[in-house]
């Protein structure tokens, strides 16, 4: 279970103390929030509500994973009230999903600043057990939440300090820096935090900022910055190098079974050798406390709405699939299509039966990573909304193929050690996918090393395979350049029909444009903010 329960804040910049009369026009007396934190335990509050902010449900709890289009051509969603919005693609600069995906990463953002800032404002005597650490996570968050903004909307405010008390034009009105600096800016925050922080070792769990995490997300930021648009000299090198990082710790490994990576999920089961770094969600609504509960497996599992109710509980099964998945399995012989894709339907007892699945029936297929009938829980009362799965942000499957990429598309590596060695992260992960030994070559499943360019399009394939509806994919198509045109492609190959999946298909498909590869800048920001431009396309 877990080993940090969530402290739920509000507005840290709220933090006061006054004194006054009814008639007072002025408060008397006024702790500034930087000069409130002393003790460890002040710090550490003030750390959880900057990792909080992405258990928010209009982040990892509820939207990100199936609710802002991110899966790209894998999936669509079939949400009742997901229409005419960044769900379908039908994207406005008032989309309330958009704005509230940029109000809390940049929520976190301010939180960290007030951290950091009372950080600076400390008695230079002053000795608190722990706080290198607390900085260190602080100021990775805080890239992280630059890095989840600068890859939706390009050119953004880079703000490193909290308002000053007049809300001054000079401290409120900060205008956009360009997206490279930003990815250098965010590297190099990231790394100064790295040595900060414990080893995942040390740290035994995924749901707090560790060594590994923090190198694995570094190789993933530079492989994005090395892609396009942005296309950045140097970026694969350190791509694979903060890669190897991880890999030459010696410690982290597949989990022998890909089906055990997502049951220990539902179940709130740690597996830090495999799930590096997780968003944190705790408790299921049921009892006497307050939980930090998600709604993944119920927007992205097997429909089933119970009734009566069922130990499976309520399931949305909101996030479809498409053509593309079937296209890129082995679907007799690679075990991950069978978590992936769903080969069952409940029964109207919760129970998960075998079903019949013709091939015109493909696009009625769900996602089926995140199973409710895996939960602890199995009260057939159990909250209709609430569950306590946590959400993989990163896993050491994808360090191993950000590695093996990073070296194919380095035109700089001539590195035959390095090649193989790349050939050999990625067979790694398939044979997991098979299910034979992980760490023995096997002639009959892995790929032969031959060229850079042959591992770079096996890859592309594998990160399907391997990370489909992990949220990864509308990103993967963008750095490669291919996102229209692999939207495109899924549109016309939707059938005729016109069930009601189908209207929702089309619609999601039908609605991309080319500017789709960057969100708007939300408009309420460009009223309160007069120095944002709006991006290209909006």
């Amino acid at each position: 279970m877990k080993s940090i329960k969530y402290i739920v804040l509000g507005l840290l910049a709220s933090l006061s103390v006054s004194s006054c009369s009814f008639l007072d026009v002025e408060p008397q007396d006024f702790v500034q929030p930087k000069n409130y934190y002393k003790t460890k335990e002040d710090f550490n509050t003030a750390l959880m509500g900057v990792y909080q902010v992405m258990n928010n449900a209009k982040l990892y709890g509820t939207y990100i994973p199936g609710r802002l289009g991110l899966m790209a051509d894998l999936g669509y969603s079939t949400f009742v009230n997901g229409k005419n919005c960044v769900t379908d693609y039908n994207v406005v600069a008032s989309d309330v999903h958009v704005r509230d995906y940029w109000r809390n990463f940049y929520l976190g953002i301010g939180r960290a600043n007030m951290l950091l800032e009372a950080v600076d404002a400390l008695d230079p005597q002053a000795e608190i057990e722990g706080l290198d650490e607390i900085v260190g996570q602080a100021r990775f968050l805080r890239a992280f939440y630059y890095f989840m903004l600068v890859i939706r909307f390009g050119d953004i405010p880079l703000v490193l300090i909290t308002p000053d008390s007049d809300l001054s034009e000079q401290s409120t009105m900060i205008p956009q820096t360009p997206a490279p600096d930003i990815y250098r800016w965010i590297i190099k925050e990231m790394r100064e935090a790295a040595p900060m922080v414990r080893t995942a070792e040390q740290a035994g769990y995924g749901g707090v900022v560790n060594q590994s995490a923090v190198y694995g997300i570094l190789a993933r930021v530079c492989l994005y910055a090395a892609g396009k648009p942005y296309e950045m000299e140097g970026m694969y090198a350190l791509s694979a190098s903060f890669a190897r990082k991880v890999i030459e710790t010696k410690f982290h490994e597949l989990n022998p079974s890909y089906d055990n990576i997502f049951y220990n999920l539902v179940r709130d089961v740690y597996d830090i050798k495999e799930c590096i770094f997780e968003v944190e969600f705790w408790g299921d609504g049921t009892g006497l406390y307050g939980s930090v509960a998600s709604g993944i497996p119920i927007g992205m599992g097997v429909a089933h709405d119970p009734n009566p109710a069922s130990p499976t509980g309520y399931i949305t099964g909101g996030v479809r699939c498409t053509d593309v998945v079937f296209e890129y399995f082995d679907q007799e012989n690679d075990k991950r299509f069978g978590r992936t894709v769903n080969l069952f339907t409940y029964n109207a007892n919760g129970e998960y039966v075998n079903p019949v699945t013709p091939g015109s029936t493909v696009l009625n297929r769900f996602c089926s990573k995140f199973r409710r009938h895996e939960e602890v829980n199995q009260s057939p009362n159990k909250s209709r909304y609430d569950t306590p799965c946590n959400w993989p942000v990163l896993r050491y499957a994808e360090v191993l193929l950000t590695y093996a990429e990073a070296v194919a598309c380095d035109p700089e590596n001539n590195s035959e050690m390095d090649l193989a060695f790349a050939y050999e992260c990625m067979n790694m992960v398939r044979r997991r996918g098979y299910g034979v030994p992980i760490k023995e070559k096997n002639e009959n499943v892995d790929f032969p090393v031959l060229s850079k360019e042959n591992l770079a399009m096996e890859i592309r394939g594998e990160r399907v395979r391997e990370l489909a509806y992990e949220m990864l994919r509308k990103d993967d198509l963008i750095r490669w350049g291919i996102f229209y045109e692999q939207m495109q492609y899924q549109y016309k190959m939707l059938p005729p029909n016109n069930g009601s999946f189908y209207t929702y298909a089309k619609a999601y498909f039908g609605n991309v444009q080319r500017r789709d590869v960057l969100w708007p800048i939300p408009s309420y920001e460009l009223v309160v903010n007069r120095k944002l431009k709006q991006n290209p396309g909006w």
